[in-house]
């Protein structure tokens, strides 16, 4: 039986788009609702207040699900990978100057990892997307499609299948962890009907 892991940032130094790209962006392509784009978007570039990410190979952009990965680690998932299973664009910092080891990423499939403690549920009023918030044990229910071996899990989180993990070389990604999640029958929040992967 497949397996799937976490991989998520350890940093707490989110980015955040410069105000005015991310107003426009709003009108554009982000739902003004959650910050989720609305659909998948070809030529995808964003524009950060800062000169540079945080060291890590994985991050997030605070008030959107976008996510920020080093390039030098993404790419090696392969070309096949990338292609089918991500939206790749260009990340700019907040003189316009291209951060050319950055690159903002759109899974093509999100995921919502669960929890067991504080967990919230709402869907957004302007898309309908479900927004999930759960601490404490992470876990998927139910369980992925056979077909699917990447999820993006929001602002910066990925949940992968073990067969991609060795050629990652997950030790050299900087300030990311990675954890088994257990694919449970039966879910621990009570949310049995919520769809989890979209």
């Amino acid at each position: 039986m497949r397996e799937y892991y976490l991989l998520y940032p350890t940093t707490m130094n989110p980015c955040t788009l410069e105000r005015r790209f991310y107003e426009e962006a709003r009108k554009a392509w982000l739902c003004p609702g959650c910050g989720s784009p609305r659909c998948h978007i070809q030529g995808l570039e964003v524009l950060i207040q800062e000169d540079k990410p945080d060291n890590a190979a994985l991050n997030g952009i605070t008030g959107t699900s976008l996510g920020l990965a080093k390039k030098n680690c993404i790419t090696r998932f392969g070309d096949k990978i990338l292609s089918k299973y991500f939206e790749l664009g260009k990340v700019y910092g907040p003189n316009g100057v291209m951060l050319e080891e950055w690159v903002v990423f759109v899974g093509k499939h999100q995921v919502i990892v669960r929890g067991t403690e504080h967990v919230k549920l709402r869907q957004c009023p302007a898309c309908g997307r479900n927004i999930y918030f759960g601490v404490g044990q992470r876990y998927l229910y139910p369980a992925p499609p056979q077909d699917v071996l990447v999820m993006d899990g929001s602002n910066g989180l990925l949940v992968v299948a073990d067969e991609l993990l060795p050629p990652l070389e997950l030790c050299t990604w900087p300030k990311v962890k990675c954890v088994k999640l257990p694919v449970l029958d039966v879910p621990l929040d009570g949310l049995v009907d919520l769809k989890s992967v979209y």
